[in-house]
């Protein structure tokens, strides 16, 4: 069988989720917002298009990273396996669009992001890890391109502000030359 393989950029648009399969198998879980957004060449304005929600779902150390990374309103680019699945509710048929995941990371074009790689590097080598890694997510700055069109907020009016850190602890063997 064929898979589908997408990626897509949007934003945690709920809380992420945490369950263990009966195999205790850490499996995370959050819903994507993504947006269409096209450029009006007569107004010189972005518009915002037609939304989709997916369910994505993260397993094992990556599931496991996003729940300590990630919060709502954070904006991410999300690579895996898209399908549908059909269920059941109150004898009414629904269907749901979900997503497994290979890799989810932050949308660099929408926030900034500063790895200190040596507590990154302390992680790997526990005799020295005095504390998590620590990325600090930072608004890009504005430009009046940027700042002339607000993104869309969460449904309900809820802020969409990034979440002030996120950890990754995949990035311990990345050294910058000086």
């Amino acid at each position: 069988m064929y898979e589908t393989v997408v990626t897509m950029v949007g934003m945690v648009a709920g809380e992420i989720t945490k369950r263990r399969t009966g195999d205790n198998v850490p499996v995370m879980s959050f819903r994507l917002l993504t947006t269409e957004r096209r450029y009006n060449s007569d107004t010189g304005h972005w518009k915002d298009g037609d939304r989709m929600f997916v369910s994505v779902h993260c397993w094992r150390d990556l599931g496991v990273n996003v729940a300590a990374s990630l919060r709502r309103g954070d904006k991410v680019i999300v690579t895996g396996r898209l399908y549908h699945r059909e269920y059941l509710t109150d004898s009414h048929r629904r269907l749901s669009v979900d997503l497994d995941a290979r890799s989810v990371g932050p949308d660099l074009s929408r926030c900034q992001v500063k790895i200190d790689r040596d507590t990154v590097h302390a992680v790997k080598h526990p005799a020295s890890a005095p504390a998590q890694p620590q990325l600090a997510l930072e608004s890009p700055p504005t430009t009046p391109a940027l700042s002339a069109d607000p993104e869309p907020s969460l449904p309900g009016g809820e802020s969409s502000q990034p979440s002030p850190d996120l950890v990754d602890e995949n990035d311990a063997g990345d050294q910058v030359a000086a």
